[in-house]
Order: structure tokens, then C-alpha cells, then sequence
């Protein structure tokens, strides 16, 4: 951690609990005018209803050591109440949150001992005042490639309509999403494979034959039936999708359970929302439960998640199950929102090159920054690469490959 952030943090917090001396109103007013973004800092941490979403989110970060030398320099009262060597930090967080002036001293507690570089990232295009840059890049848009199983191809987007009739089944593309509609049960008897594809800077949403809800994320296939039959519903899927699935039953009403296939990995459930991260440029799997359950299998070994909980696939080992995670993090995309906690610079940049369709190239050592923050998906790119400058990075474009170097 840096001496200097310390030192401001401590300053801040006394700012906010009326105790700065004249010396050091004069060091932190010095600090508050080298930049406008340390001020609208200032002005965020003194807005309560802004920092309990903030101090929410932020809740997962923890660096023992830090954190007990904060508590104990800037918060005495808090930590002789809280007890923080236990290791629990709800109780710190409630008593240092019990009056508004303890919101922003709460923030600034977890801003400083995170050991990161925490940016507010919360931006509009509005807000964001940018040079042009030479070759900007805009967002991803809604956009992808049908395949039917004859092979034909229809190019889908955002503003076209059309019908087609595939046997017994009638897909619609309207307002950027496509829709499955069976007619008759007859249909059950047989059925044609599809694949929905998203380019690189294309998201596309589906509502499959069965009502199940799909979001794909840029640069990513879901291969499907046509029509689902009453033993089992099963999709395969590359990169990434949210998914809402429709409880569906059978005449003698056992359910009817609806599997992902990823490469050797397999998720089952029977109605429940949960998001499944896998690129193939992506140390893992991740599937993350928002609501309901779904069991992950791997070979012959399986896992049984409980909402807020991920399961972990990385090659060649186990299923690794973690606990109260983020689970909003996870859906950030299909929100239309960039969320990292912790994120290390290549896991933004592999984000931001899936969805603006641009390559990136690291210029000597890769910088060690992580980042903590929201940034809208609908910023331009040179918005984007303005505000993570803000940490010290620096890019540059050439065409559509982006040059990164500390």
C-alpha cells in the first residue's frame, strides 16, 4: 500500500469528523486541487445514500494486516467495540456505519486497506469529458448469426424482423431477440438442431421452444433443439450466457431437467437463474447461482450450488465451490455494465477486447494494477481507456489493436 494513500485517507476521515488541524486542512486542500476527480472523490464519500451501495459492494475485500492497522489508527473507538482481531468484519462495518459521519470513515477504511487501486468508475458518456481519440472504437450492439440445421444462415441485429418456420416450430426475431414458439405437442416426437453465435462486440438474447430465457454474451455460440422433448432438455455452450430457466413438467409431472453442456463440464437444473463464464481464453469455468439450484458435474465427481455460490472448473482440476460471492458481478454484462473487484488489468482487457472487437498487446511488463469500479458498456472505447489511465496505465491505438504500457 502506498504511503501517500494512507496518509490521505487519514486526513479524509478527519475531514469528515470535523478534527483536521490547520496543517492538515492546508495538505489535504493541496491534494483536493491537484485533481477534479479527488474532489468529486471528497464529495461521494460525504453522500450516504450513495456509499452504502458502495460500502456493500466493497465488502468482499479484505487485507487482515491492513485492515487491524487502520481500525486501530483511525477508528480506536470503532475497533475496541468491534472486537476486529476476530476476523469478523459485520460487526466493524455496523459500528462504523452507525451515524452518517461514519459512512464515508467506513469507506475509506475499506478504500485503504483493500491494498488496490480503487477508482470510481461509475461514468455516463455525459459525465465522461474526453479528448478524441484517432480510431475510436464504439460499444458492442445487439448482433449475431443464426444457423439452421439445413446450414442456412440469417444474420440477426437489433431492428430486424422476420418470421421463419423451421417444421413445426416458428422463430421470430424482433427487438433484438429471438423467440421459439412450438405449435402442437406433436412436435415433440422430433426435432433440428440450431446454433445462435455472437461475434466479438455482439451480445444477442433468446427465449427457447421451452420459455427458457438466454442472454449471450459477446463472442459466444449456444447450440440448441428446435423443440425440447419430455426427457430432457440439453443446450451446449462456448463463452459466455445468463440464463432464466422455465420449470417444465411432464404428464406424470416429474420434471423435465434442462442441462448446459461445456466441453466436459455439465450443469443441471430444473428451473433457476444462473450466469456460466467459458471462454476459452479464461483460466476457468465459472457458473455462478443466482437463484434456485443447479448441480455442476465434471467427469464422475459433482457439486450442488446454493444461490451466491460459484463453482470453479479450471483444466484438469476439481470442482472448486465458492461461498457469498458477488453474484451481481457475475451478471454486470448482461446489465449493460463493466463490474471488477479486484479485477487484474488482463481480466479488463480481456473484457473490453471481447466486447469492442479490438486486440490487445502489452508492451513490455504487464502492469500490476487491479481495479474496483462500474463503468457503463455503452462508453465509447477511448472513454473507457480514459478512465483506467486514471490508475497510471497507459494506452494507445493503433486501428483496432490497443497498445498497453506502464
Amino acid at each position: 500500500m502506498k504511503e501517500a494513500n494512507y496518509n490521505i485517507a487519514a486526513l479524509i476521515v478527519k475531514q469528515l469528523k470535523e478534527e483536521l488541524s490547520a496543517g492538515e486542512q492546508a495538505a489535504l486542500q493541496a491534494w483536493l486541487a491537484e485533481s477534479l476527480d479527488h474532489s468529486k472523490l471528497l464529495e461521494r464519500l460525504a453522500n450516504e445514500q450513495s456509499l452504502q451501495s458502495d460500502i456493500a459492494g466493497m465488502a468482499a475485500i479484505d487485507t487482515e494486516q491492513a485492515r487491524q492497522k487502520m481500525v486501530a489508527t483511525l477508528f480506536p473507538e470503532a475497533a475496541s467495540q468491534a472486537g476486529t482481531a476476530t476476523g469478523d468484519r459485520t460487526p466493524l462495518l455496523r459500528s462504523l456505519t452507525r451515524n452518517k459521519r461514519w459512512y464515508a470513515a467506513a469507506a475509506i477504511l475499506l478504500l485503504v486497506f483493500s491494498a488496490i487501486t480503487y477508482r470510481w468508475l461509475q461514468h455516463s458518456p455525459q459525465q465522461a469529458v474526453v479528448a478524441p481519440m484517432v480510431n475510436d472504437v464504439g460499444p458492442g450492439s445487439s448482433k449475431a448469426l443464426l444457423t439452421l440445421a439445413n446450414g442456412a444462415t440469417v444474420t440477426l441485429d437489433s431492428a430486424g424482423k422476420q418470421v421463419i418456420q423451421q417444421g413445426t416450430t416458428v422463430i421470430r426475431q424482433q427487438n433484438g431477440q429471438l423467440q421459439y414458439h412450438v405449435q402442437g405437442a406433436a412436435a415433440l416426437v422430433g426435432y433440428s438442431m440450431n446454433t445462435l453465435a455472437t461475434p466479438r462486440g455482439g451480445q444477442y438474447q433468446l427465449v427457447l421452444p421451452d420459455g427458457s430465457k438466454v442472454w449471450l454474451n459477446a463472442a459466444s455460440s449456444l447450440r440448441y433443439p428446435t423443440v425440447f422433448s419430455d426427457t430432457g432438455r440439453l443446450v451446449e455452450l462456448t463463452g459466455e450466457a445468463y440464463f432464466e430457466v422455465q420449470s417444465l413438467s411432464r404428464s406424470d409431472n416429474k420434471k423435465v431437467p434442462f442441462r448446459v453442456k461445456v466441453n466436459n463440464m455439465v450443469v443441471e437444473v430444473l428451473g433457476t437463474h444462473f450466469n456460466i463464464m467459458a471462454y476459452s481464453d479464461e483460466q476457468a469455468i465459472r457458473t455462478t447461482l443466482l437463484e434456485g439450484s443447479v448441480r455442476v458435474s465434471q467427469n464422475s465427481s459433482g457439486q450442488v450450488l446454493r444461490p451466491g455460490e460459484q463453482a470453479v472448473v479450471a483444466a484438469g482440476n476439481e470442482i472448486k465451490v465458492l461461498h457469498s460471492v458477488n453474484v451481481q458481478e457475475a451478471v454486470a454484462w448482461k446489465n449493460g455494465v463493466f463490474q471488477f473487484n479486484r479485477a487484474g488489468l488482463p481480466v479488463v482487457m480481456r473484457q473490453l477486447s471481447r466486447w469492442y472487437d479490438v486486440e490487445v498487446v502489452y508492451e513490455g511488463k504487464i502492469p500490476d494494477q487491479e481495479f474496483l469500479g462500474k463503468m457503463q458498456r455503452e462508453l465509447n472505447l477511448s472513454e473507457v481507456l480514459s478512465i483506467l489511465e486514471k490508475s497510471g496505465v497507459r494506452f494507445r491505438m493503433e486501428g483496432r489493436k490497443i497498445i498497453v504500457s506502464q
